[in-house]
């Protein structure tokens, strides 16, 4: 898979990645999941989330204790 081919997954609005501001179809809730993408948590500006586990849109999804739906 090329950069900028990786499937959009639903994920915690608080998630965080590059694409953000370079994908047109990336948005708080909606991210690329790939190998080789950076991640962070928006609450605490770390890889980590609030619970000190990886953040990442396989890892934020419902059932995790700090994951937030979108408004």
């Amino acid at each position: 898979m090329s950069h900028g081919d990786e499937p959009i997954r639903g994920c915690c609005v608080r998630l965080r990645c590059k694409a953000m501001f370079i994908r047109s179809d990336t948005r708080p809730g909606k991210l690329p999941d790939g190998n080789a993408m950076s991640y962070w948590c928006w609450h605490t500006s770390d890889d980590l989330g609030p619970d000190r586990d990886v953040a990442s849109p396989a890892k934020c999804q419902a059932g995790r204790e700090c994951f937030e739906t979108p408004d």
